[in-house]
């Protein structure tokens, strides 16, 4: 009798065991079924996130590029209405400026450079210009900094006046796709102030619109200033939008390579190549110092002084 109830109940007890199995089963399907789910909203929602960041920036490239068509269509219009599109070009550089790179009074650029025969890497730093001179070209020169575009370039072109970089990078990659698919191969037309000329150690675009800049070697503002086209034409006329704060013997330095004539230009033998550019957070200009003056040169004035108060007592 024993036996038989013993039976009986494992007989009731276990349908029980197996309905609370099947219930464990369908609360780790529904818990897998959850997890799955909000790993799914998770993708969609970086997705989304990253299309609206892509939708935003087309649309400011977009913006950029129809402000830049609407130049070009009305160059040869009247003068009111080509001041009136380069304002507006210029507005809408300085507003990216501030709103991609911070609202700073001073940007910075920092060109880690390899020289011939130089072991270790040597640096130059250039300092833009005020965005309310040039702000079109600091936009263009930025931009292209943090998309990495200068990053392989050389300063491949030594000229008398210039040290000029090209689009070549140091596989003997041309670059031009890369800076037109960036939309960041041209400037929309020839921005250039008068109270920021092309002195010594300034950095300026070739061929008016760049995407080549260079660096002065000498004071180039009445070859590369408003005077160099006839009566001041704008065609003739190249951006200048940076200085060289830092790195002058560099800059020397690289001067002094040596050259060799080809396609009629005087080409560095050997390439400075532009290992990295990048922006600096922030930057404090070396301070200028008083050389010190001799001890033993100061010690005998004092006392060739002290000997005449003497011989005058």
């Amino acid at each position: 009798m024993a036996i038989m109830l013993v039976v009986c109940v494992r007989a009731v007890g276990f349908p029980n065991y197996q309905m609370d199995f099947m219930h464990k089963q369908e609360r780790d399907a529904l818990e897998e079924e959850l997890f799955l789910k909000d790993v799914k909203y998770r993708r969609e929602i970086k997705s989304l996130e990253k299309s609206m960041r892509r939708h935003f920036e087309l649309q400011m490239k977009n913006q950029a590029k129809q402000f830049e068509v609407q130049l070009q269509q009305h160059l040869h219009s009247s003068d009111n209405d080509r001041q009136e599109y380069v304002a507006q070009i210029q507005k809408f550089s300085k507003r990216q400026v501030l709103h991609k790179f911070g609202n700073k009074e001073n940007f910075y650029v920092e060109l880690k450079l390899k020289l011939p025969l130089q072991e270790r890497s040597k640096f130059i730093v250039l300092e833009m210009a005020s965005l309310d001179l040039v702000p079109h070209a600091v936009y263009l020169f930025l931009n292209q900094v943090s998309e990495g575009l200068l990053n392989g370039l050389s300063f491949h072109i030594n000229a008398p006046h210039v040290l000029l970089t090209t689009l070549v990078d140091q596989d003997g990659v041309d670059r031009h796709d890369q800076y037109h698919d960036k939309m960041l191969d041209t400037m929309a037309f020839a921005e250039y102030s008068p109270k920021f000329p092309h002195l010594k150690y300034t950095v300026g675009y070739g061929g008016s619109s760049g995407p080549e800049f260079y660096i002065n070697k000498n004071d180039n503002t009445r070859i590369h200033g408003h005077t160099a086209g006839v009566d001041g034409d704008d065609v003739a006329v190249d951006p200048c939008f940076a200085k060289v704060v830092k790195g002058f013997d560099v800059v020397d330095k690289m001067s002094s390579l040596l050259v060799e004539q080809r396609e009629d230009h005087p080409f560095l033998q050997q390439p400075v190549v532009i290992e990295e550019a990048y922006i600096l957070p922030e930057f404090t200009s070396p301070a200028t110092t008083k050389p010190k003056r001799s001890s033993v040169v100061y010690t005998k004035r004092k006392q060739i002084k002290k000997t005449l108060d003497d011989r005058s007592r």
